[in-house]
C-alpha cells in the first residue's frame, strides 16, 4: 500500500529506468558503432598504378571495415597535400599514399637478390649495390584509436606481404624456367594456413555488445539498486513515526516483517527487468536501434531467476542504508550517491571493456559489476543461470553480509 501511494517512488522505480534505457541507447548508439570500427572512410592516392597499388586498393575495398575512395586516377589531379588536408578537415579518417614505381622497386630488389643467390646456375651476378626502398605513407585522423591504427597497419602489411610473395615466386619461376626449360604459370598458394575467427555467444559475428545489449541490462541493474531510496525511506519513516514500535508489539517476528519488505521489493526488481527487456525487444527497434535478442523462453526464465538474486543484493543494501541513516534525507543522499559511484566503477556508465587496467580491477568490488557481467553471460554468451553461480554466490553473500551488519548496528543502537 505504501508503494502504491508513493507516486514519486513509483516513477523512480519504473519511469526513470525506462527513460534512461531509451535516452542512453540513443546517445551511445553511434559510439558503439564506432567501437565496432566499421565503414571507416579512407582515401587512397595510388601513384604506383601497378600490382602493389591495385592489390592494396582491392584488399581494403573488399573489407567491411572501410569505404574506399581512390584518388589520383585518370583525370583526377588531386595532390598528396590535398588528400592530407581532407583528413585534417575530418572528411576522411585516413589517407594512404602509394609512391610511384613501388611495384617496380620490389621487382628490382627481387631480381638483384636472385642474381646474388644463383650465380652458379648461369644467372649473371649483379654488381649493383643499390638499396631498393619504397615507403607508403599513411595519414590518420587524430581521433582514431591507437588499436585501430595498428589493425590498419597490420592489414596493409599483410596485403603487401602477399604481393611480395607472389612477385618473388614469379621471379624465381622465370629464373628456373631459363635453367630447366620447364614452364610454371601457377601462383604461389597463399591459403595453405588459414585462420578461422569464431565468437562464442548468441551472435557468431559479434565481438562487442551493441548499444541495446549494453544499456538494457546496465540500466536494469541501475534501476534495481535504486530501490535503495524508497525502501530505506520506508524503513526510516517507520522508525521516526513510531510504526516500527507498533509493529514490534504484534505477535509476528520482526524478521518476518523485514522479510516481507525484501520479498516485495525483490519482486519489483523482477518486474523492472521484464519491462526493460520488453522495451529492448519491441520499442527500441522502432527508433532504429538494435533489437535485444532473446533466444527462447528458457532465457526469459534465466533472466528472471538471476534478477531475483540482484534484487536480493539491492534490498539487502537498502536495509543497511535504512538502518544506518538517521533520517530520510541522509538515506536519499547517501543511498543515491553510493549507487551512482558503484555504477560508475561497475561498468554501468562506461562499459568495462574500454576501461583502463586500474578501473577494471576496481570494478570487481562493485555488486553492479557482478550483476551486469551475469547479464552479459545470458545475452551474449548464451549461458544459463546455472553457469552464473560465481555471480549468484557473490550477490547472495553481499545480501547476507548487509543484513548481518544491519542487525548488529540495530542491536548496538538499542543497547
Amino acid at each position: 500500500m505504501l508503494i502504491l501511494r508513493d507516486r514519486v517512488g513509483l516513477a523512480l522505480l519504473f519511469i526513470m529506468p525506462i527513460s534512461l534505457v531509451i535516452i542512453m541507447t540513443l546517445l551511445q548508439d553511434s559510439t558503439f558503432k564506432a567501437l565496432e570500427e566499421e565503414n571507416i572512410k579512407i582515401i587512397i592516392v595510388d601513384n604506383d598504378r601497378d600490382i602493389v597499388g591495385k592489390s592494396i586498393i582491392a584488399g581494403l575495398d573488399s573489407s567491411n571495415m572501410f569505404t574506399v575512395k581512390q584518388l589520383n586516377a585518370i583525370g583526377d589531379t588531386i595532390t598528396v597535400e590535398q588528400a592530407r588536408q581532407l583528413v585534417s578537415d575530418g572528411e576522411y579518417k585516413m589517407a594512404l599514399v602509394i609512391p610511384k614505381k613501388t611495384t617496380r622497386t620490389i621487382k628490382q630488389a627481387i631480381s638483384k637478390e636472385i642474381k646474388v643467390q644463383m650465380p652458379s646456375l648461369g644467372v649473371k651476378r649483379s654488381k649493383n649495390n643499390k638499396k631498393y626502398n619504397s615507403q607508403i605513407n599513411i595519414f590518420f585522423d587524430p581521433v582514431i584509436k591507437a588499436s585501430f591504427k595498428k589493425a590498419i597497419l597490420g592489414s596493409i602489411r599483410e596485403i603487401i606481404a602477399k604481393v611480395q610473395t607472389q612477385l618473388v615466386f614469379k621471379s624465381y619461376t622465370k629464373t628456373i624456367k631459363k635453367i630447366t626449360g620447364r614452364k610454371n604459370d601457377n601462383l604461389f598458394p597463399l591459403d595453405i594456413v588459414s585462420v578461422s575467427e569464431k565468437s562464442i555467444g548468441t551472435f557468431a559475428e559479434q565481438k562487442l555488445p551493441t548499444s541495446t545489449q549494453h544499456n538494457v541490462p546496465a540500466w536494469t541493474v541501475f534501476a534495481i539498486f535504486f530501490i535503495v531510496i524508497p525502501l530505506s525511506g520506508q524503513i526510516i519513516f517507520e522508525k521516526t513515526e513510531g510504526t516500527l514500535f507498533r509493529l514490534k508489539t504484534t505477535p509476528v517476528p520482526y524478521y518476518m516483517l523485514m522479510l516481507s519488505k525484501i520479498l516485495l521489493f525483490t519482486l519489483i526488481s523482477v518486474i523492472q527487468s521484464i519491462l526493460l527487456v520488453l522495451i529492448g525487444i519491441y520499442i527500441l527497434p522502432l527508433m532504429d536501434m538494435p533489437q535485444l535478442f532473446i533466444k527462447d523462453i528458457y532465457q526469459i526464465f534465466d533472466i528472471i531467476i538471476f534478477t531475483f538474486f540482484i534484487g536480493l543484493a539491492a534490498t539487502g543494501y537498502s536495509v543497511l542504508i535504512g538502518t544506518i541513516a538517521n533520517n530520510q534525507h541522509q538515506a536519499a543522499i547517501f543511498g543515491s550517491l553510493s549507487v551512482v559511484i558503484l555504477a560508475a566503477i561497475g561498468g554501468i556508465w562506461v562499459p568495462i571493456y574500454i576501461m583502463n587496467s586500474f578501473m577494471l580491477a576496481l570494478s570487481n568490488i562493485s555488486p553492479l559489476n557482478w550483476s551486469i557481467n551475469g547479464f552479459y553471460d545470458i545475452f551474449l554468451r548464451n549461458q544459463n543461470v546455472l553457469s552464473l553461480y560465481p555471480e549468484i554466490i557473490k550477490l547472495t553473500l553481499f545480501f547476507v553480509v548487509s543484513l548481518i551488519i544491519s542487525a548488529i548496528y540495530e542491536k548496538r543502537k538499542i543497547v
